[in-house]
């Protein structure tokens, strides 16, 4: 059955799911769908493509399937990237919740100084809050990972980190990830894993 991810050609946040492909289906069982641009992508869902209006999109066969957890949630199943044990997917779900909520509560506006205003407050409030909620838990943790080795919740938070490292949280310094050095360990253990640095030897990113 053939299996098709579309998103941007972009890490942004379809990597942890493009990797847990990769551990699931290997790099020829599956496609890996790069929207051109983003006129094309506009071009797109005004056409329908997107049942919600975003990406990443998950198709298998003739079922499409949305939200980048849920999607992640069944590649990493397929690549024993998931916790089998009940507890162990609690606490997995729970970090790669926060890491996406990091992502989906961070502010937008139309002016350009009122989102600057509202960025710098966010990354000083609920963003550290969670971030530090983050940190003291993988500091509690006896090796790099959230368990004994990488899961989905490694992935997200590798996927959020790179995002703030490489400056694309407008109005949060990429330095701002240095307050958090359990979770820049995580990130470099991530980087360095073994699925990682085969997926990375295939895909540009």
């Amino acid at each position: 059955m053939a299996v098709k991810l579309t998103y941007f050609d972009m890490p942004g946040r379809a990597f942890a799911v493009r990797v847990c492909l990769f551990a699931f289906k290997g790099e020829s069982g599956w496609i890996d769908d790069r929207i051109a641009s983003y006129d094309a992508f506009q071009a797109q869902k005004a056409a329908g493509a997107y049942p919600l209006g975003s990406v990443p999109v998950l198709t298998v066969g003739d079922k499409t399937f949305v939200q980048s957890e849920a999607i992640t949630r069944w590649a990493a199943k397929g690549a024993g990237l998931y916790p089998a044990d009940a507890d162990a997917a609690l606490e997995c779900d729970m970090v790669a919740t926060s890491f996406m909520e990091i992502l989906s509560k961070c502010p937008q506006d139309d002016e350009a100084a009122v989102k600057k205003k509202k960025r710098e407050e966010y990354a000083a409030g609920w963003m550290m809050n969670a971030m530090t909620f983050l940190e003291k838990l993988y500091a509690s943790t006896p090796g790099a990972f959230l368990s004994a080795d990488m899961t989905m919740a490694d992935l997200f938070l590798y996927m959020v980190v790179d995002m703030i490292k490489a400056g694309q949280f407008d109005h949060v310094d990429p330095s701002y990830v240095e307050q958090f050095p359990t979770l820049c360990a995580a990130f470099e253990a991530v980087k360095g894993h073994d699925v990682v640095t085969r997926y990375l030897a295939c895909y540009p990113n």
